[in-house]
């Protein structure tokens, strides 16, 4: 590939779904991208082209830069350390006791705050 090129669909597609899991660490996101189709290989500099070009004017930006942020060490709700549950949007955190209700276990899969889930359905309204 020459360096710069735009990502073909697929693997623009693939771009977006493994950078949420590497975040931004290039060097993997790049492996990842070669070993799913060996006949097709990309430069480091054709993906961070695509990074900045593509991936950093889309949409999908604001929520992913959110999520690369640091998660907080401190509950939002009472403001103390500990085992804590991370919101998959933002970079809020609680104990599962203060939540309201509160969680006997950490869910399964992707969770979302109250606030972030209060905004969602606001933006649906």
């Amino acid at each position: 590939k020459m360096h710069g090129e735009p990502l073909h669909n697929a693997d623009t597609l693939l771009f977006n779904a493994t950078i949420w899991e590497h975040q931004k660490d290039f060097r993997k996101l790049l492996s990842v991208m070669n070993s799913s189709n060996p006949n097709d290989k990309h430069s480091l500099s054709t993906i961070l082209v695509h990074y900045y070009k593509h991936f950093k004017q889309n949409k999908n930006y604001t929520n992913f830069k959110k999520t690369i942020k640091r998660q907080s060490d401190y509950c939002k709700i009472c403001d103390d350390g500990g085992e804590l549950l991370c919101c998959d949007n933002c970079i809020d955190a609680y104990h599962l006791e203060c939540l309201d209700p509160p969680l006997k276990k950490i869910p399964e899969g992707h969770w979302y705050c109250p606030q972030c889930v209060e905004t969602a359905l606001r933006a649906q309204a």
